[in-house]
This record gives structure tokens, C-alpha cells and sequence, in this order.
């Protein structure tokens, strides 16, 4: 009797394919995710990109209002820098370089397979807060006071801080792999010195993405502690003033020593009593924008270097008592307005 052999058939249903995609640790199926993933984000990134080119192709065209327009250009950048440029060569790398090398796999599979989990939840946080109404603003640097509580004190930055965590552990942990699938899975007899440029390349880079990557993880985790955790704000606007105190009184010296290049001597005292006045000013306006009271802020005389209490107008000098910035006043008294007395 005939028999019929009929072939047997591999083909899987389409919930098979999605749930090995979805599982797999296999290095190139988790190289094209990558790809995949980066292309998806740059398509993003580009349509932000042209809604930005095209409110700045003519003048208050109003396109897009000024509060939108931030989220746009910190959204871009934040997708191009953390999520296209950075994480790309992740892409590249967990398909050739096993390949160059002779490796079968990477040296941790499920770790490289986390680290893609981990970009892509960095992405969906990110993004996510366009449904919560709460888009990062700041601009993709997020530099302070900008990002801090004062200005900023919704969400928004808070979703950046996340997404660039879990965006930061994803480097991190491929960083990892990278290096250690280099130095311990090349084929026998391949010396390190053998292995192909962009191996090399990428061991480098790995290298450095293992090094400053923390940085910038710390970084961001001091803004998430500068917003949320409790603080003696008053303490805090207190050091705020007296550094920007600082910025001034040595921007005044240099006027003041500017000022002892005139020839007459009485407008030497002009020119100096109308630059400390203009301190006082500036002092005033320090004090009345925090409305912190201006004799509770620690400060130093600026001729004799004891610390003592800055009023709005006034100083005290080495004896104790208040007096009023008049350089004809300290000349008559005998001291040397220049000279710092210890």
C-alpha cells in the first residue's frame, strides 16, 4: 500500500511569533528591536522637530502658544539625545558585534533583553505625560533653579526624571554586557588586539557610558531630592542671597579699584560712593524680590573682612556700629577705605 508523507509544518500562528518577539534573548532578534525602537522614537522626535521649524519659519505666527512650544523643544531633544543617539548603537552592537567576535550570544542575554525593556519604558514614561497633562518644560537639559520646585512645580519634570532613570539603567546594564561579552566570549585564539574596529569602538564607548552614566543619574536624582524633599527653604534663599552677595561685592572691588585710577581725588570718592550706592540698590531690590529681611542675612565688611549683618543701606565696620557706605566718612576717621585691615 502507498503512503503519503506529508511535510511537516514549522509555521507558527501570530500569537506565537508576538510571544516569542516579546521573550526572546536571542541578540539579533533584540538588535532589530532596538532599531525598530529608536527608528519609532526618531519619527517622533522629527514631527516635533518641524512643528518647532515651522512656528520659527516667520515671525509671530502663533502656531503654537510659548508654554507648548517648551514642551515641544524639551520633548525633542530629550527623544533625540536619550532616546535615538544615545541607545542606537545598543542597536548595532547586540547584532554585529557577537558576530565579529565569534560569540554565540551576549555574555548576560536576559540582562541584554532587560536593557531593552528598560528604553522602552523609558520612552512610554516620558510620552505618558502628554495624557496626564504634565509635559516635561524645562528644556531637555533641565538646568536649576528652572527645573526646581519655585519654577516649576508640577509633574512635569518629575516624568523626565524617571524616563531618564530607567533611560540610564538601560545604558548602564548594556554597557555591562558589552564590556564583559568583549573581554571573556571572543573566539579561541582572537587576542583582543585582533577583534575588528567597531568592536573596539564599541568597548570604548561602553567604557565610557559606564563611567558617566552614574554621573547624570546622581545628578537628576539631587533635582528629584531638591524638589519633593522636605528643606528649610528660608536657609536656602538665605545662602542663594548672600552667593549672589558675594558675585556682586567682587564685581564692586574691581569697580572700586577701577575708580583709584582717577587723578583727583574727589572724584575718586564720587565715582566710589556712587558704585556703592548702586550696591545698595541692587541689595535692596535682593531682599524686597525673596522678602527675606535684610538683617538676618550673615555677611562680611567689605574693608575689613569681620563678619557682621548687611543692612539695605548700611555696614558695620571693625568698631561695631552701623554706619553709612561714605568713603569721606572713613578718610575723616582716618582709615584707608582700600587697604583691608585684619
Amino acid at each position: 500500500m502507498a503512503t503519503v508523507t506529508r511535510p511537516v509544518t514549522t509555521e507558527k500562528s501570530a500569537v506565537a511569533v508576538v510571544v516569542d518577539w516579546l521573550t526572546t534573548v536571542d541578540h539579533k532578534k533584540i538588535g532589530k528591536m532596538y532599531l525598530v525602537l529608536n527608528m519609532l522614537f526618531f519619527v517622533l522626535a522629527g514631527v516635533m522637530a518641524l512643528l518647532i521649524r515651522t512656528q520659527l519659519a516667520w515671525s509671530n505666527l502663533k502656531l503654537i502658544d510659548p508654554n507648548r512650544y517648551n514642551e515641544l523643544f524639551t520633548m525633542h531633544g530629550t527623544s533625540m539625545i536619550f532616546l535615538v543617539i544615545v541607545p542606537i548603537w545598543a542597536g548595532f552592537a547586540n547584532y554585529i558585534l557577537p558576530l565579529q567576535i565569534g560569540a554565540r550570544d551576549m555574555a548576560f542575554p536576559r540582562l541584554n533583553a532587560f536593557s531593552f525593556w528598560l528604553l522602552l519604558f523609558s520612552g512610554l514614561v516620558m510620552f505618558l505625560s502628554y495624557v496626564f497633562g504634565a509635559v516635561p518644560n524645562g528644556g531637555w537639559t533641565a538646568y536649576p533653579p528652572l527645573t526646581g520646585p519655585t519654577y516649576t512645580p508640577g509633574p512635569n519634570i518629575d516624568f523626565w526624571i524617571l524616563g531618564l532613570h530607567l533611560g540610564g539603567l538601560s545604558s548602564l546594564f548594556g554597557a555591562i554586557n558589552f564590556i564583559v561579552t568583549t573581554l571573556n566570549l571572543r573566539a579561541p585564539g582572537m587576542k583582543l588586539l585582533d577583534v575588528p574596529m567597531f568592536t573596539w569602538s564599541m568597548f570604548i564607548t561602553s567604557t565610557m557610558v559606564l563611567f558617566s552614566t552614574p554621573m547624570l543619574t546622581v545628578a537628576i536624582t539631587l533635582l528629584l531630592a531638591d524638589r519633593h524633599l522636605p528643606r528649610e527653604r528660608h536657609r536656602l534663599q538665605e545662602f542663594d542671597l548672600v552667593s549672589r552677595h558675594k558675585q556682586v561685592r567682587y564685581e564692586i572691588v574691581n569697580k572700586l579699584f577701577d575708580s583709584m585710577l582717577a587723578e583727583d581725588p574727589a572724584r575718586r570718592i564720587q565715582t566710589a560712593n556712587g558704585i556703592l550706592d548702586q550696591f545698595n540698590r541692587v541689595t535692596m531690590e535682593f531682599d524686597m524680590a525673596i522678602n527675606i529681611p535684610s538683617q538676618s542675612l550673615p555677611q562680611k565688611c567689605i574693608y575689613c573682612g569681620i563678619g557682621s549683618y548687611v543692612g539695605a543701606d548700611h555696614e558695620l565696620d571693625t568698631c561695631g556700629n552701623i554706619q553709612t557706605f561714605n568713603l569721606r566718612q572713613l578718610e575723616e576717621k582716618g582709615r584707608n577705605p582700600w587697604r583691608r585691615t585684619t
